[in-house]
C-alpha cells in the first residue's frame, strides 16, 4: 500500500494553475487578496508535471524485477535522491560498507584524505561509516556507489559508477594538493570500500577490502 499512498501524497504539490488546465480551477477558492497575483508559469507547471510523472512511474515499478531498465531507473532515482522507500518492516541489511580515502605523500607520510589528517604506518585503516558523513547528500552519494548482493549496480551502469568513484577520489586529492606542495604532494591515492557481513556465522567476520580507484602521481588529475 505504500506505493499508491506515495503517489497520492505528491498530488498536493501540483501547482494550482495546472489543476485549472485540467478543468478543476482551484483558484476560485482563494481569497480575493490572492486572486490574480500569481501569473501562470508554464515552466513551473512542466517541472511539476514531469516530477509527478517520474514519481508515479517510479512507484509503479516496485512490483517489477530489479533488473535491466528497471534497475537502471531505480539507480538514477537513488542518485538524484528522489527514490521513495518504506523499510520499517524490510529485511535488515546483510552487509556494513565503509570507505577509506588512503594516500601516501612524496615524503613517505600517510594521510587520510577525507579528514586531511596524517596517519601513522601502525594506525588501523581510517574507515568511514556512512553515518559519520555529516550531510545526507554525501551519504546517499556514497551508498549509490556500493555494489551489494541485495542492491547490485544496474547492468550497463558500471562505467558510469567507475567514473563517479574516480571523480570522488580526485576531488579529495585536489583538496589536499591545493594546500600542500613539494614533498607533501600526493604520490599514491586509493579509494577503498570495506564490506563486512552482518549476522554471519561465525559472527564478526572480518571486512573485505575492495580497491575502487587507485591513482599514482603520473595519472593524478586523469580519469
Amino acid at each position: 500500500w505504500f506505493s499508491p499512498i506515495a503517489m497520492i501524497a505528491w498530488v498536493i504539490f501540483v501547482p494550482t494553475d495546472l489543476w485549472g488546465r485540467w478543468g478543476l480551477d482551484l483558484a476560485q477558492s482563494r481569497t480575493e487578496a490572492l486572486t490574480g497575483r500569481r501569473q501562470k508559469n508554464s515552466i513551473i507547471d512542466f517541472i511539476a508535471l514531469a516530477l509527478i510523472g517520474h514519481l508515479i512511474l517510479l512507484n509503479s515499478t516496485v512490483s517489477l524485477p530489479n533488473t535491466g531498465l528497471t534497475a537502471l531507473y531505480r539507480q538514477f532515482s537513488v542518485a538524484t535522491m528522489t527514490i521513495q522507500e518504506f523499510r520499517m518492516f524490510a529485511v535488515p541489511p546483510l552487509y556494513s560498507p565503509t570507505v577509506e580515502y588512503r594516500a601516501e605523500l612524496a615524503n613517505g607520510n600517510r594521510v587520510d584524505l577525507f579528514s586531511l589528517e596524517y596517519r601513522s604506518a601502525q594506525a588501523p585503516p581510517a574507515r568511514l561509516g556512512f553515518t559519520e558523513l555529516k550531510h545526507h547528500a554525501w551519504r546517499r552519494y556514497h551508498a549509490s556507489l556500493v555494489p551489494l548482493p541485495e542492491t547490485p549496480i544496474a547492468a550497463g551502469a558500471e562505467p558510469l559508477v567507475d567514473r563517479a568513484r574516480a571523480r570522488l577520489l580526485q576531488y579529495h586529492i585536489d583538496r589536499w594538493n591545493d594546500l600542500h606542495g613539494g614533498p607533501e604532494r600526493i604520490q599514491v591515492a586509493e579509494l577503498i570500500c570495506w564490506i563486512r557481513p552482518l549476522n554471519s556465522t561465525p559472527p564478526q567476520l572480518p571486512a573485505e577490502a575492495y580497491v575502487w580507484v587507485r591513482k599514482e602521481r603520473s595519472n593524478i588529475g586523469n580519469e
